[in-house]
């Protein structure tokens, strides 16, 4: 049997204390996460973190976004139209480099002594 984290859903050992996104078993709490906590000092910091994460948000949102959008222009002109999935794509491009570009101000928020935004919660906040 394994538990099922109520926070991300993420199937745990019936041995596990914590969630990896944080979520305590015992005391029914979020507490901070210790795979978070393991990133932040192989990169050095939560600035550094940051900082890596929107470089990686920025490069493959931008990428994605260009890349849908001229893959559409050539298919209009060929097809006459373009096709469903692009539109996702699109969106998605937008929303990485709109996440990578609030992981930057909050890196440099972080090195001025002050604080970054809120992060989300939920199952798919990987990106703080």
């Amino acid at each position: 049997m394994s538990l099922r984290c109520p926070r991300c859903g993420l199937f745990n050992p019936d041995t596990a204390l914590r969630c990896d996104c944080g979520y305590d078993f015992s005391t029914r709490t979020v507490q901070a996460s210790y795979v978070e906590r393991a990133a932040e000092a192989k990169h050095g910091g939560r600035a550094n973190l940051l900082r890596a994460r929107s470089r990686d948000n920025l490069r493959y949102g931008l990428l994605l976004t260009g890349g849908s959008a001229a893959l559409t222009v050539i298919l209009t002109a060929v097809k006459g139209g373009p096709t469903i999935f692009l539109p996702w794509a699109l969106v998605a491009g937008i929303v990485l480099t709109l996440r990578g570009w609030r992981q930057r101000k909050d890196a440099e928020a972080l090195e001025r002594g002050g604080r970054p935004s809120p992060a989300p919660s939920g199952p798919h906040s990987h990106g703080r």
